[in-house]
């Protein structure tokens, strides 16, 4: 992942949008060594179409030029897309039941590994 974003981060201005705790999703990103990629970082409590419209109109960010990576479809990729956005769906091999989503009309990439994502946005 630190090799990922140094890549991307060459080329794209890279945001941070996780859900959860605070103080725990905060101490998750300092600890990780990973802070200094993101220029902003934003803990919600839940990813829905209502906060990613907020939080990226708090940064200045128009939702069709947003493209969202994360391993939930039902929480990082549809709200995004729902938007106007554009998604990455990275599968972890561990997935909570209530963000599994087996039937949905989004259009968007998936990629087996984080580390194909500088090669699909330089395609």
């Amino acid at each position: 992942v630190p090799e990922t974003l140094a890549a991307v981060g060459r080329t794209h201005r890279l945001v941070l949008i996780t859900k959860g705790d605070l103080v725990h999703q905060y101490r998750k990103v300092r600890t990780s060594g990973i802070e200094h990629h993101f220029e902003h970082i934003q803990v919600v409590l839940e990813k829905d179409v209502d906060t990613y419209r907020h939080v990226l109109g708090e940064w200045g960010i128009d939702p069709t030029r947003f493209l969202m990576v994360g391993n939930s479809v039902k929480s990082d990729i549809l709200p995004i897309l729902e938007i106007g956005g554009q998604g990455v769906h990275v599968p972890y091999h561990v997935t909570w039941a209530h963000e599994i989503v087996l039937d949905h009309d989004g259009v968007f990439a998936e990629l087996a590994s984080i580390r194909e994502l500088p090669a699909w946005l330089a395609s």
